[in-house]
């Protein structure tokens, strides 16, 4: 399954279109980094709400958890 790390909706909305288009599986991965940036909350929610509109499955990933 391909992974592809995200920091901000145009990523995410792009990486989610293109598996969608590929009819495949995909793994959108974020960073600590990114989660101060926007919020783990807020990151989550927006590509849960993108991944629901698709339909082929969706994986989210925190990358190197650690703060």
């Amino acid at each position: 399954m391909p992974s592809f790390n995200v920091s901000n909706l145009e990523m995410a909305r792009a990486v989610i279109e293109a598996a969608e288009l590929e009819d495949a599986p995909v793994m959108v991965q974020t960073d600590f980094i990114n989660f101060d940036y926007g919020g783990m909350d807020e990151l989550s929610a927006l590509i849960r709400t993108l991944a629901q509109k698709v339909p082929v499955p969706v994986l989210m990933h925190q990358d190197q958890p650690g703060k």
